[in-house]
């Protein structure tokens, strides 16, 4: 299934207001090739690939620990427009395999998916880039 180029993109509404937008995504299912980086600057699908892309075995999947190490640092850096940023992270389906030497801040291993997410949420509050969240 391909995104047809008449359907408008929320990052292209984003982008054509002026901001940054980066996303970052763990599943094949969400590459690039489907039509979804349409209004993106920075769209991160490295990694994941279809038996129809390579040939052979597909990697359909990469961990939280690997997608937040390349989303980090864009969502980090210092920039004078306002972003739009998406982070997928694919671990909360089963089975879930926890990195065997993590090298983030955020330490899968230790923590759920859930609490890595809250933890990056809470990360770019401390940093200023985003707004408190309200319940």
């Amino acid at each position: 299934f391909e995104i047809s180029p008449d359907i408008a993109m929320l990052a292209e509404s984003f982008q054509q207001a002026g901001y940054d937008t980066g996303a970052f995504v763990a599943a094949y299912v969400l590459h690039s090739r489907w039509g979804l980086s349409r209004g993106f600057a920075t769209y991160n699908d490295s990694g994941v690939h279809g038996v129809d892309d390579l040939g052979g075995e597909g990697h359909n999947e990469r961990r939280g620990d690997e997608v937040l190490d390349v989303a980090l640092p864009w969502l980090l850096q210092q920039r004078q427009a306002p972003f739009f940023g998406w982070v997928h992270l694919y671990d909360p389906h089963a089975p879930y395999e926890a990195p065997d030497n993590p090298k983030l801040v955020i330490d899968t291993s230790k923590c759920s998916p859930q609490e890595a997410a809250l933890t990056l949420i809470e990360m770019l509050e401390v940093a200023g880039k985003i707004s408190t969240l309200q319940e």
